[in-house]
């Protein structure tokens, strides 16, 4: 079931964390994604992405994803619902999990569309988890992921979770993405969907007017 007697409400970010618009206000962060975009499914995720369900049924009250041009740090900040625990009042950590898997993701997909990183889609294929400190349900917290290295078509990241930047950690996490070598060599798959939605834009914008 949903979470419709949660206490936070839809602007919590905004609203009620100072250090969020702190944050959005330094210069070369950028909103990359936000909740009601992927409420509205006007994002390049697929419409079954997992976070999208979770806000449809307020596991997770609010999310917002920035990306920072001079440290190229992705941040997902995500306001919890209560009803994602594993012990009482406690997130699963398989969710805080989640949301380092998802921020990682991110940071990995600006980087291509940036042209920092090689070109295809990338997985999955480890990640390690270092829980520091219980996440309480029905709060906010921020995931950082920043890139560690890059061996051909592995890719390193790092990642944390905290209450705010700076603040308490509640987990760090290591992941090795990779891209697979069928799609270093297609090239359809090397084109990311930015690449293609950017084409569209410029082709619609040619076309004359009805």
């Amino acid at each position: 079931m949903g979470d419709s007697q949660d206490p936070c409400g839809p602007d919590t970010l905004h609203s009620h964390q100072p250090w969020v618009q702190e944050l959005e206000s330094q210069h070369g962060f950028r909103q990359v994604v936000t909740a009601g975009a992927l409420l509205a499914n006007n994002t390049l995720l697929p419409p079954d992405h997992m976070f999208t369900a979770f806000l449809k049924v307020n596991l997770i009250r609010d999310m917002l994803c920035l990306f920072s041009n001079v440290s190229n740090r992705f941040s997902t900040i995500v306001t919890l619902g209560s009803n994602i625990c594993g012990h009482p009042k406690i997130c699963h950590g398989g969710l805080t999990a989640a949301v380092i898997d998802e921020t990682i993701g991110g940071l990995i997909y600006v980087l291509k569309r940036e042209g920092e990183l090689p070109p295809g889609p990338a997985f999955t294929v480890h990640l390690e988890v270092d829980y520091k400190a219980p996440v309480p349900a029905s709060t906010v917290v921020i995931c950082t992921a920043s890139l560690d290295k890059v061996e051909r078509r592995k890719i390193f990241v790092t990642a944390k979770v905290e209450n705010q930047p700076g603040g308490l950690l509640y987990a760090e996490g290591e992941a090795l993405f990779v891209v697979p070598k069928d799609a270093t060599r297609d090239p359809e798959a090397t084109q990311t969907p930015v690449v293609a939605e950017q084409l569209e834009r410029r082709s619609s914008q040619q076309s004359p007017s009805s």
